[in-house]
């Protein structure tokens, strides 16, 4: 079974080294001798000995000629998955901005509807936990106008990772706790049940443009470790 956290690498390389057989390795070390034995010989004409001596040049350097080709195509490929993909990042990153923005008056948000129950029935909000809201909204902010700036591969990837974190985290510390604590309370009324499965609807529709944004980059990406998926969105109110 793969582990989807752990890196996934190219080990094209390290087979392909694998491959090399002794008779490679002997031909490889005597072709300069044979060249300077032949050349000094006088049995080859010039044309046919530089050919020779360009041959020999190739089968010793042919192994790092590969790599740095290899690492070549690698890197424009992985710089073109980057461009493709760095207008669906910036979408998922506005869009988590509208769960985690503190500076507007949003009924539907999650902080907004707590509140609204806890000023009804003190009780009723009394175990939910919330953290402190500044902790997400101003990570989020700084984030995506990070994600907004011009982004090597490496940038890229790395913003994703961090976005990962962040919806993880605001997950599982913020939004879990709540429908946890109160899924099995009986005093909430018909319409807070409904605002708060209504923004459980949209918040699980959001991971899911996330996971399957994730995949897609961790079909394509080469060589890179591969991007966090796993995020556990909390069941609705009954």
């Amino acid at each position: 079974m793969i582990n989807r956290y752990e890196p996934h690498f190219d080990f094209a390389d390290e087979k392909h080294e694998q491959k090399r057989t002794p008779a490679y390795e002997i031909i490889k070390t005597l072709t300069p001798i044979l060249l300077v034995v032949f050349g000094y010989l006088g049995k080859m004409s010039r044309p046919f000995s530089y050919g020779f001596a360009c041959l020999a040049v190739l089968g010793i350097y042919y192994d790092p000629l590969t790599k740095a080709l290899r690492w070549v195509r690698m890197t424009l490929h992985n710089r073109a998955v980057a461009r493709g993909n760095i207008k669906q990042l910036r979408h998922l990153s506005e869009e988590l901005t509208t769960f985690l923005d503190i500076t507007i008056n949003r009924s539907d948000g999650l902080q907004a509807i707590v509140n609204a129950i806890s000023q009804r029935s003190v009780d009723l909000t009394r175990n939910v936990r919330l953290p402190v809201a500044d902790i997400f909204h101003y990570q989020g902010y700084y984030l995506n106008k990070r994600i907004h700036e011009h982004l090597s591969v490496k940038h890229f990837h790395d913003a994703v990772t961090e976005f990962y974190g962040l919806v993880s985290g605001y997950n599982s510390f913020a939004v879990s706790p709540v429908f946890q604590t109160l899924a099995h309370e009986h005093l909430l009324n018909a319409h807070e049940k409904s605002q708060l499965n209504a923004f459980q609807q949209r918040w699980v529709a959001f991971i899911a443009d996330y996971q399957k944004f994730a995949k897609e980059l961790n079909r394509e990406f080469r060589s890179r470790a591969s991007v966090s998926i796993e995020i556990g969105p909390p069941l609705p109110l009954s």
